[in-house]
């Protein structure tokens, strides 16, 4: 939220075997029904060090859930593996009723990860009590 964070910044704290990551911003304007939802995803490539893809949709609330599985499916594609399920056994790709709530706690879950791992300042965070709540 607030802005797309740079992948530059963080190719040198992802682990050498990853082959790539994603970034992106989510935000809305407006308010109640006409509330439109903007969201964009970078694919960067972690053996060239660039960004790879960048997909993006503007949305209403109800259309929400399924255009993020949808943008997932597009920036796996740009990995030249695309596959039904994830890499990982352990993880599940959220179902679309589960999704709308998905990527701003993805979102949460990553801020509080980056200050754990004293990657980010405490003082640069905000809202942890409604990250608790």
């Amino acid at each position: 939220m607030g802005g797309e964070l740079d992948g530059n910044d963080l190719f040198d704290i992802v682990p050498p075997e990853m082959h790539y990551f994603v970034t992106g911003a989510m935000g809305c304007s407006g308010e109640g029904e006409l509330c439109e939802w903007q969201i964009s995803l970078s694919l960067w490539d972690c053996a060239t060090c660039a960004k790879k893809s960048t997909v993006s949709a503007r949305v209403t609330r109800a259309q929400l859930g399924v255009r993020v599985l949808e943008l997932d499916q597009r920036l796996l594609a740009q990995t030249g593996l695309p596959r039904a399920g994830p890499f990982d056994a352990f993880w599940l790709r959220p179902s679309v009723e589960a999704i709308d709530i998905y990527p701003g706690e993805m979102v949460q879950a990553f801020t509080l990860t980056m200050v754990a791992n004293k990657i980010t300042p405490h003082a640069a965070m905000w809202g942890e009590r409604t990250m608790l709540e």
